[in-house]
């Protein structure tokens, strides 16, 4: 397949893992910022510039700090994002990622799999790919608690694994 150019955007799930590294045979831009809301990337996404050359894939992944605040209404936010990105990088393939599983006391055990039903469905509404984010845990034979760190929400090295497999998966 050769060099793609890969641009990775959302919040801390992507700024915390090196993916330069993980894909070295492709050139990596990871614009990943810590505790970043859809409404903040919505913002952020207007002024996103890549100096270099513009990418073949864009990867997203945001939506779970709005899920720790008890904030489940950002999917029209969500579609302003792709919108943007669609316009500024028309060549690229966009994918959006399925909020991953969440053991957090206060978010119910449907929360996740039904914001990843509409996630589902405005990224094929936008004719985006998409990537479950509950589907790249379940296939762990080591169980979903080996792929979180102790706070419910960050990966583990195990389940950076996981998601950059699909990942790769995915540019093939």
């Amino acid at each position: 397949m050769g060099l793609q150019n890969i641009l990775f955007i959302g919040d801390s799930l992507i700024e915390f893992f090196d993916w330069q590294a993980r894909l070295s045979t492709h050139r990596v831009v990871n614009l990943g910022r810590s505790g970043e809301t859809v409404q903040e990337l919505e913002e952020r996404s207007q002024g996103v510039r890549i100096t270099a050359v513009e990418p073949d894939w864009i990867f997203i992944m945001i939506g779970t700090n709005n899920v720790v605040m008890d904030d489940y209404s950002f999917i029209p936010s969500y579609e302003n994002i792709i919108a943007t990105l669609k316009e500024k990088f028309p060549g690229a393939t966009l994918v959006v990622t399925g909020l991953f599983p969440m053991r957090l006391s206060w978010v119910g055990e449907d929360a996740v799999p039904r914001l990843n039903d509409l996630l589902r469905d405005m990224a094929l509404g936008q004719k985006c790919l998409f990537m479950d984010g509950c589907q790249v845990f379940a296939q762990s034979t080591l169980g979903l608690g080996r792929c979180f760190l102790d706070d419910g929400v960050h990966l583990s090295e195990h389940g950076y694994d996981l998601w950059a497999a699909a990942v790769e998966g995915a540019l093939h």
